[in-house]
């Protein structure tokens, strides 16, 4: 079936979406199906992406912070089909001038997956930059063994060692 919703009912499913109200609450708000409100979600995620892919690139940003959040997938102590539990960190990259979030990724609290992150945020920048982080271990596994120059020459890889320590090593 169409999705008829007038688009005032649209736009505030957006809204709505956009502060982080569950799919439940949407749906009961603007007086649409679930199913509906997951269509807006997910065409909300595209547009997500699709701006931050032409619009966040060659940024001119000098102090980055970067910082990991601990969330579960499934639920805590639950594990999946894979035997993983359902704990994910989500990497986020912060401009610490103008609070823009520059990057983020998701996934496990390793090496791998830092340098995924450390190399999404270097595609973004334009010039080098100074990275303050807490010392991960693996942010610093991370830099030491990347082995692509395009992404992070070693004046960089210095910085983001060098940067604010306020854990252990």
């Amino acid at each position: 079936m169409a999705n008829n919703l007038p688009i005032h009912k649209k736009i505030l499913a957006y809204h709505l979406l956009c502060e982080g109200n569950a799919m439940n609450s949407v749906s009961r708000i603007v007086g649409c199906s679930k199913n509906t409100v997951a269509k807006f979600q997910t065409e909300l995620y595209k547009m997500v992406c699709t701006y931050n892919e032409n619009i966040m690139h060659s940024l001119d940003i000098k102090n980055i912070e970067a910082d990991e959040i601990m969330t579960y997938v499934l639920r805590k102590g639950m594990t999946s089909s894979n035997n993983q539990t359902g704990t994910q960190w989500i990497y986020i990259a912060l401009d610490r001038d103008s609070r823009i979030i520059i990057d983020f990724h998701v996934g496990r609290r390793d090496t791998a997956d830092a340098r995924i992150f450390l190399q999404k945020v270097s595609m973004r920048l334009k010039d080098k930059t100074v990275i303050s982080a807490d010392c991960l271990k693996s942010y610093i596994s991370a830099i030491k063994n990347t082995n692509d120059d395009t992404s992070w020459d070693e004046q960089s890889r210095l910085d983001l060692i060098r940067s604010r320590c306020f854990g252990d090593v």
